[in-house]
């Protein structure tokens, strides 16, 4: 199985650059007598990173960005906000109050394009709830392969089951995913929501709190630290989505479907040995009003030092620059100083477009 969404895909580049030969602003990273860097850009900028809260991948992995930065670039200092999700983390930057944010692909995309991501869902960017300054995309780190999970004696064998049954979505502001995926598969209505702290998914399903509640592996093969208790329990069921549930969110663009191995990821031996997943694309994306130079400044910097993003969290194991460049969506524009830099890296696609 390997349902592609309509618009949001990964693509396979023909040639690969080599990360350890990355071209540089020539000239113009030098201080210049005007105490700008010579693209009269000031030297220093302070930026902020609006993240879905500390603990999770997207926060941890900008942290390991801003040690980076630290150490390696004297233009940026870069600050990571811990916030209630990617929405809140979107319209901090569509205020002008930040000049990044980590989000969710179609959820930045829905928000450049004053949409819905999907059609009466949980939130929508549209009239009134557009934003004003447009995030334009950037640097992508990983996907997010989403489940459901529930206990054998719960009764409930596909995502249909949820039918009156008290779910879990996951904590408040992080919950957007889940929503979806129950809003496009026509279930929001018909499931008792209830929102938990992911450390509180696992206690919540055994206490009969909740009959089923959501799992995620990053990049689909490192499963939360918070589940590992849950999973060594013997009595562990991943819930399946039907296959016209499946037909609907590869409709709906929100996410690919991809197989995976519940043994390999999960080291549990549940009825089935492999389940369809949700596979949605994660991203940092950039103010449009950040200067082009010192965008380009900042990739350099992070794909030139990559193998410290690397170490610093497993989740980012398979973070390179293909990677990155892959995971774009033509749906949004590619902010300047990233496309600049993936083109000098013969990494742009010419399908993509520049903000």
């Amino acid at each position: 199985m390997a349902k592609k969404a309509d618009s949001l895909h990964r693509r396979t580049y023909l040639k690969v650059a080599s990360v350890g030969a990355l071209g540089g602003l020539a000239g113009c990273l030098g201080e210049d007598d005007n105490g700008t860097n010579g693209t009269g850009a000031p030297i220093g900028e302070t930026w902020t990173v609006g993240t879905p809260g500390e603990g999770s991948t997207l926060h941890n992995i900008a942290s390991a960005l801003a040690r980076t930065l630290d150490e390696h670039n004297d233009d940026i200092d870069l600050e990571v906000g811990s916030y209630g999700g990617s929405e809140e983390a979107i319209r901090l930057l569509g205020r002008g109050e930040d000049e990044m944010a980590a989000s969710a692909l179609p959820l930045g995309a829905a928000a450049y394009n004053d949409e819905e991501p999907v059609p009466d869902g949980p939130t929508d960017f549209t009239g009134d709830n557009a934003v004003e300054t447009k995030a334009l995309q950037g640097i992508n780190p990983y996907d997010f392969r989403l489940f459901w999970i529930t206990l054998e004696d719960s009764g409930i064998e596909t995502v249909e089951d949820f039918a009156g049954q008290e779910v879990s979505v996951g904590p408040t502001g992080a919950d957007f995913n889940n929503m979806t995926f129950l809003s496009v598969t026509g279930m929001l209505d018909d499931v008792e929501t209830t929102n938990n702290d992911w450390e509180d998914v696992a206690p919540a399903l055994t206490e009969g709190r909740i009959d089923a509640g959501p799992l995620y592996a990053t990049n689909g093969v490192v499963p939360p630290g918070w589940a590992a208790e849950l999973l060594s329990n013997e009595d562990v069921r991943i819930v399946e989505y039907t296959d016209d549930q499946l037909d609907d969110i590869a409709a709906s663009g929100y996410a690919n479907i991809d197989d995976t191995d519940l043994v390999e990821v999960f080291d549990i031996d549940p009825p089935q040995d492999t389940v369809a997943s949700c596979r949605v694309p994660y991203g940092y994306f950039f103010s449009e009003d950040l200067d082009a130079d010192m965008v380009y400044s900042f990739s350099e910097t992070i794909f030139e030092n990559i193998e410290e993003i690397q170490e610093y969290d497993a989740a980012a194991e398979d973070f390179t620059l293909e990677y990155a460049a892959e995971g774009l969506t033509p749906e949004v524009p590619v902010h300047p100083g990233f496309a600049e830099y993936l083109q000098d890296e013969d990494m742009w696609d010419d399908d993509l477009t520049q903000g």
